[in-house]
C-alpha cells in the first residue's frame, strides 16, 4: 500500500507531465490530471484511515573512506 506521500509524488508528477505536454495532446494532458487527482484523492484516504507514512529505511551503506 502506498502511502500519503507517495500518492501526493504520483500525483505532482502527473501534473509536471501535462504542464510538459502544454498545447500537444489534449487528450493525454486530461488523463494526467485526471490521474493525478486519483492519486490525491487516495492520499486523503489514506490519511483519513491513520495510516501513517513508514519510517524512512536507514542508511546501511558502509561509510567507506
Amino acid at each position: 500500500m502506498q502511502s500519503a506521500t507517495e500518492h501526493r509524488e504520483q500525483a505532482a508528477r502527473c501534473r509536471r507531465l501535462a504542464r510538459s505536454l502544454s498545447g500537444q495532446n489534449e487528450p493525454m494532458i486530461t488523463q494526467l490530471l485526471s490521474l493525478a487527482m486519483e492519486h490525491e484523492a487516495k492520499a486523503l484516504e489514506v490519511e483519513a484511515a491513520g495510516t501513517k507514512d513508514p519510517p524512512a529505511a536507514p542508511d546501511l551503506a558502509p561509510n567507506i573512506p
